[in-house]
């Protein structure tokens, strides 16, 4: 009985291909895991397609307060035609409001607002 099984479990085994790969020779095998030491070339020049934050974060934008197509997101319009959907501490903002926020820029943050990138404000300075 206990070779029966054995069998059976061999046989299902080798014709599901998970002990020790596919046999068909147009499936990729998997490279072996090596044991060579990473590189320590260090590259001479920064990716471009990387960005790097300022050490601190920090940034002031001004401009006037809207309000957003979605309920409750309010935008940024500064001078430059840009705008910001705003997050973080926002509290006692209102549309028309003429405001300085102190915060750093979020590019990977999702909102519902979708009018722009995302400022996450830390400070109010003026307004």
């Amino acid at each position: 009985m206990r070779s029966l099984v054995g069998g059976i479990v061999v046989t299902a085994c080798l014709a599901l291909g998970a002990c020790g790969g596919s046999t068909d020779p147009e499936q990729p095998q998997a490279p072996a895991p090596t044991t060579d030491t990473p590189s320590t070339d260090v590259p001479t020049a920064p990716d471009p397609t990387l960005t790097a934050k300022p050490p601190s974060g920090a940034q002031e934008l001004a401009g006037s307060i809207e309000r957003g197509v979605e309920a409750r997101c309010l935008v940024l319009s500064v001078s430059s035609g840009q705008s910001y959907v705003l997050t973080g501490t926002v509290a006692g903002l209102e549309p028309g409001d003429r405001v300085t926020v102190k915060g750093r820029s979020d590019p990977g943050a999702a909102t519902t607002c979708q009018q722009g990138p995302v400022f996450e404000v830390t400070e109010i300075v003026d307004g």
